[in-house]
């Protein structure tokens, strides 16, 4: 990924603090034929000193019959992101490009499908994590058991290990503080953008 050094984020904590708050991630392999990709939540973990990724997919999904010979992937994952129009930047002159602000990280990393024994385990881990936020929970444990196992017959658990983070959070760090009021003005109808703006710019 394209990463000019004003973008550029090099700081773990920072990029495994986005992969929690950003967790629904596209897992892309290459085959013989051609690249193919996989759209799932994973989980970011630290195990043995290096950082991991857990997931699931359903093993219809023919993307996990690849994982049995080509283990190398690439793991994306989108945060806030958004069109900045000239007007935006230079309400006067108009005479700065338009650009669009994004946050993206990426990992490369082997993938390794597990064993079934702690599927059901990591399936607790992952909805109780994601029903944290939610106004009311549910609890897997209360989810019928027989439902359940049927469930977890149709998907597999795998793990990747990171072996390579790159992350780009563009947010008009290159311009001045005036043009970057500009922008949040502009902008005011998308405050996840200018509160991305105010953090890459403290």
């Amino acid at each position: 990924m394209y990463a000019p050094s004003h973008f550029k984020i090099d700081d773990l904590d920072s990029i495994e603090e986005f992969v929690k708050k950003n967790s629904f991630a596209t897992i892309i392999s290459s085959t013989d034929s051609y690249p193919f990709a996989s759209h799932t939540p994973l989980l970011i973990r630290k195990k043995d000193g290096e950082y991991v990724l857990c997931g699931h997919l359903a093993r219809a999904n023919k993307h996990t019959k690849e994982f049995e010979t080509d283990t190398k992937v690439l793991v994306i994952f989108q945060g806030t992101h958004g069109y900045i129009s000239s007007y935006a930047k230079d309400p006067e002159e108009m005479s700065i490009l338009p650009t669009w602000n994004y946050q993206l990280v990426h990992a490369r990393g082997e993938l390794n499908v597990l064993s079934d024994d702690e599927l059901k385990s990591f399936m607790h881990s992952l909805t109780d994590t994601l029903e944290k936020d939610q106004p009311k929970s549910m609890d897997l444990k209360n989810y019928p058991e027989k439902e359940l196992k049927e469930y977890l017959k149709r998907i597999i658990r795998f793990e990747i290990k990171v072996t390579e983070w790159f992350a780009c959070f563009r947010m008009n760090q290159n311009r001045s503080s005036e043009i970057r009021a500009h922008i949040k003005n502009h902008n005011k109808n998308n405050p996840e953008l200018v509160k991305a703006i105010d953090e890459a710019n403290p």
